[in-house]
């Protein structure tokens, strides 16, 4: 792995002024589950560029914390680990679709140092994406080698293309279905979107999976307070590595109406469609 400096954020606002001086040479380091697989495996493009910098934030204690109140709902830090979410006993009564998907993510030792916003933003599983050995089209390539290749379990098979990849996220279609929002802070102050509008296809945004900006920092997520009666549930997919389906859905407390905003994992939120003319399964692919 090659060598790198280690600067502790003292703020969010810090965070954002670190990542505009030091430009593309500096990424942000949340629980560095995902970063430090991405750089031990040397996996280089055009948005993958190796940092000669990791802005650490664990310890802005403003990016921290579960809140809750009864009108507004429920405000979570970026930086809140998963298995503080799990076992919060107001999320465990009113939001269960939250813990279980947080139940979900990875392994138990994961979830006790893994963040909200570190699981929203990690960067896709494809194997071709991942092997440093292969230019592919998300790496500044010409070709999605998972078209013709070995694309068993991690790509997409709805709305799929240019590159085929699908969000690893467990978090996103649950809050989602929950219509969360996401709040960002950058050098021209703070924003709020919904969730669903965060993520993008690669028809969108070929090299990203978002659409926050370098030098923006995820601060927050609300969720909106959950309806009488309200209910949902989440399905992950077994007998794959990683379980890619993943939708939530909620049912709303109205009486007579029926389930509905299923989220399929994919960009969370991808609407059903056929596949492009020619998609299939091949044998695999060696380059």
């Amino acid at each position: 792995m090659r060598a790198f400096d280690f600067i502790d954020a003292r703020s969010a606002q810090e965070a954002v002024d670190l990542l505009t001086t030091h430009g593309k040479r500096g990424q942000l380091f949340a629980s560095g589950a995902d970063v430090l697989f991405m750089l031990k495996d040397a996996i280089e493009g055009p948005m993958e560029t190796p940092p000669d910098v990791l802005i650490n934030l664990g310890k802005v204690q403003e990016l921290t914390g579960i809140r809750h109140d009864p009108t507004t709902g429920l405000a979570l830090g970026a930086m809140t680990r998963l298995i503080d979410l799990i076992e919060h006993p107001r999320i465990q009564e009113q939001y269960n679709l939250l813990v279980q998907a947080a139940s979900q993510v990875a392994s138990p030792q994961l979830r006790h140092t893994s963040t909200i916003a570190g699981n929203l933003c990690q960067r896709p599983r494809c194997w071709y994406f991942r092997h440093r050995d292969i230019v592919c089209l998300k790496k500044g390539g010409s070709t999605c080698w998972a078209v013709d290749g070995d694309n068993r379990y991690y790509h997409a098979i709805l709305e799929g293309g240019p590159c085929y990849i699908v969000h690893p996220s467990d978090m996103a279609p649950a809050l989602i279905a929950l219509d969360a929002q996401i709040h960002v802070l950058g050098p021209k102050g703070s924003r709020t979107l919904p969730l669903a509008e965060f993520f993008v296809t690669p028809a969108q945004r070929l090299y990203q999976e978002n659409v926050l900006e370098r030098q923006e920092v995820i601060t927050a997520l609300t969720v909106p307070p959950p309806t009488t009666g309200n209910a949902a549930g989440l399905f992950k997919g077994q007998g794959t590595p990683g379980g890619r389906i993943c939708p939530g859905c909620r049912r709303p407390g109205s009486t007579g109406q029926r389930w509905h905003l299923c989220r399929l994992s994919g960009r969370p939120g991808r609407r059903c469609s056929p596949p492009p003319p020619g998609h299939r399964r091949g044998t695999g692919h060696q380059r």
